[in-house]
């Protein structure tokens, strides 16, 4: 299975994890975003890794330009999601090169 397919497959497996907890969620093909949820009054943009856990700043940038766009919502999140066996969930405020590590946002 190439990387871009696995990505893909983690991607839709984020998308079902959140749903199962009462998010409305979806995958973003071909975009520089890979999953976009919400609930009630939050929006949550993800970058999804598998195995890794670098996240580049201009991945980051990317998701705070998107939830830029939604000013309806109350809570804009970005958030890096890393998949090794389970979840890791770093909510973050700020533009700058990540190691995911600290599980610190819940869905």
């Amino acid at each position: 299975m190439s990387a871009r397919e696995k990505g893909k497959r983690y991607e839709r497996k984020l998308v079902k994890f959140l749903e199962s907890r009462g998010w409305k969620s979806k995958r973003v093909p071909a975009s520089v975003i890979d999953v976009i949820a919400t609930k009630g009054n939050r929006i949550a943009v993800f970058e999804v890794k598998f195995g890794k856990n670098k996240v580049k700043g201009i991945q980051v940038k990317r998701l705070f330009e998107w939830l830029d766009m939604f000013d309806a919502y109350e809570k804009k999140e970005a958030v890096l999601a890393v998949y090794n066996g389970e979840w890791i969930f770093m909510k973050v405020d700020e533009v700058k090169d990540y190691v995911v590590k600290e599980n610190n946002w819940k869905p």
